[in-house]
C-alpha cells in the first residue's frame, strides 16, 4: 500500500513540472512575438489626403404637406338633408357631396317665373297699341280736358281783366290761376294718352318694360341657380379629410362642411439656417427619411424658397415638392433628410479614417501620429477636413487606425487611393 502511495506522488511531481515547462516556453513564445512586432512596425495601409469632388449637404427636417388643404362652404343656405360622402372618401370634381333643402328654392322659383310672365305681357300690350275700347275712351277723356281747359282759360283771362280793375283781390286771382294751370296739363295729359292709344307707347316707356322683362329674367335664372348650388359638389379631384356637418341641420355660405384634400404633387414643408440660405437654390435635391416609415428613402426637389429670415429663430421657410414616392406618405408626417449642394472641390479623407472623437492617425517617416479633428464635417462617406488637423500629401491610415497607439512604429502594407 505504501509503495502505491509513492508511485502516485511520483507521477504527480512529474505532471506538475512538464505544466510549468510548458507554461515556461509558451510565455518565452509571446514575448518574442510582441518583440518582433514592436521592431518591425505595426501592420496598416495607408492613403494620400487629397481634395475630391463631392456633392456636400445640408440636414433637413420638415413635414410631409398636401398640395392644398379646401374648406368647402356651400353657396345657399338650408338645412341638411343629404349626406353623400364621408371621411375617407375619394371625390372626383363635380361629385355630389350633400343636398340642401329645396322647398323654399322651388316656391321662390315659381313666383320668379310669374313675375316673368307678367312683364312679357306688358311689354307686349305697349308694342301692340291700344285696343279700340281703349281708343275711344282716350278721345272722350282728350275732349273733357279740352272743354275743362277752354272754361279754365276764359275765366282766367276775364278775372285778370277784373283784377287789373281792382274789382277782385289777389287771392281770388290766385285760386283761378291754379285752376287755369292744373286745367291745362291735364289737358296735355289727355292729348299725350290719345297719342300714345293711337300709335302705341313712346320708345323710352316701351324701354322701361324691356328693362322690367330682363330684371324678371335674371331673378329666375338666380333662383333656377340657388336650386342647383343646392346640391353641394366638390370643387376639385381629391380626398376628404374631415366633415363638420350632419343631416338636420341647418349651413350656410359662413359655414364649412367638409375639408379637402386636393389631388396633386405633395411637398415637404422645411426650414433653413440663416447661413445656410445662400447655398441653395430652387430645384437642388433633397433625399429624405419618414419617421412612420422605416428603411425608405424619397426624393424631393426645391420648388420655394423664402427670403425672409424670422428673428427669434434665424430661420427662413422652404419647400420641396416630392418626386420619389415608392410607399405613400401621408400629410402631417415628419420627415429628415439633407439636401445635396452642387458638386464641388473639397479636401476631404475617407470617414472610415477617423477614430472616436474624431482623431485621425497620420504617418510621420516610420511613426504613426493621433490629432485631433475639430473642424471635421461629415458628406456622406467622407470628411470634410476645415482645419489644420489634416493636410494636402500627409498620409494617413484607413486600416488598423484602431489599434495603433501615438508614436508606435508603423509596418505599411499597401498605399491606396480613395
Amino acid at each position: 500500500m505504501r509503495r502505491i502511495i509513492a508511485v502516485m506522488v511520483c507521477i504527480m511531481c512529474a505532471a506538475t513540472a512538464l505544466s510549468g515547462c510548458a507554461l515556461l516556453k509558451k510565455k518565452d513564445v509571446t514575448v518574442s512575438t510582441a518583440e518582433v512586432r514592436e521592431a518591425e512596425g505595426t501592420p496598416v495601409k495607408i492613403a494620400k489626403a487629397r481634395s475630391l469632388m463631392l456633392a456636400s449637404s445640408i440636414p433637413l427636417t420638415g413635414t410631409v404637406e398636401s398640395p392644398d388643404e379646401i374648406n368647402l362652404t356651400p353657396r345657399v343656405g338650408g338645412e341638411v338633408v343629404a349626406i353623400y360622402k364621408d371621411k375617407g372618401d375619394y371625390v372626383r370634381k363635380g361629385e355630389p357631396l350633400l343636398q340642401i333643402d329645396t322647398q323654399d328654392y322651388m316656391l321662390g322659383l315659381r313666383q320668379a317665373e310669374a313675375a316673368h310672365e307678367m312683364a312679357k305681357q306688358n311689354l307686349a300690350m305697349a308694342r301692340a297699341g291700344a285696343r279700340p275700347e281703349e281708343l275711344v275712351q282716350a278721345q272722350n277723356m282728350l275732349a273733357q280736358a279740352e272743354a275743362g281747359f277752354n272754361v279754365a282759360s276764359k275765366t282766367y283771362t276775364r278775372m285778370k281783366e277784373l283784377y287789373d280793375k281792382g274789382v277782385i283781390s289777389k287771392q281770388e286771382l290766385d285760386g283761378v290761376e291754379a285752376q287755369y294751370i292744373s286745367a291745362d296739363k291735364q289737358y296735355d295729359n289727355a292729348k299725350k294718352q290719345l297719342e300714345m292709344a293711337q300709335t302705341g307707347a313712346r320708345a323710352e316707356q316701351v324701354k322701361m318694360l324691356e328693362a322690367q322683362l330682363r330684371q324678371a329674367a335674371v331673378a329666375v335664372d338666380n333662383v333656377k341657380l340657388a336650386l342647383e348650388r343646392a346640391t353641394v359638389k366638390s370643387p376639385v379631384d381629391g380626398v376628404i379629410s374631415y366633415r363638420m356637418c350632419k343631416v338636420g341641420e341647418s349651413t350656410g355660405p359662413q359655414e364649412a362642411v367638409f375639408q379637402i384634400l386636393k389631388k396633386g404633387e405633395k411637398k415637404i414643408s422645411f426650414t433653413i439656417n440663416e447661413a445656410d440660405l445662400k447655398k441653395i437654390n430652387e430645384g437642388d435635391e433633397v433625399k429624405f427619411r419618414a419617421a412612420g416609415i422605416p428603411g425608405v428613402e424619397y426624393g424631393a426637389r426645391i420648388s420655394y424658397i423664402s427670403r425672409f429670415v424670422r428673428k427669434m429663430t434665424r430661420e427662413a421657410e422652404g419647400e420641396a415638392i416630392i418626386v420619389d414616392e415608392s410607399k405613400p406618405l401621408s400629410h402631417g408626417m415628419f420627415v429628415e433628410g439633407n439636401i445635396i449642394l452642387p458638386e464641388q472641390e473639397l479636401f476631404a479623407i475617407p470617414f472610415k479614417s477617423l477614430v472616436e472623437n474624431s482623431r485621425v492617425t497620420v504617418v510621420e517617416g516610420d511613426k504613426a501620429v493621433i490629432r485631433k479633428c475639430s473642424g471635421a464635417k461629415r458628406i456622406l462617406d467622407y470628411v470634410q477636413i476645415t482645419d489644420e488637423c489634416v493636410k494636402p500629401g500627409d498620409m494617413i491610415l484607413i486600416e488598423g487606425q484602431g489599434i495603433v497607439k501615438d508614436g508606435q512604429k508603423v509596418k505599411i502594407l499597401e498605399t491606396v487611393e480613395y
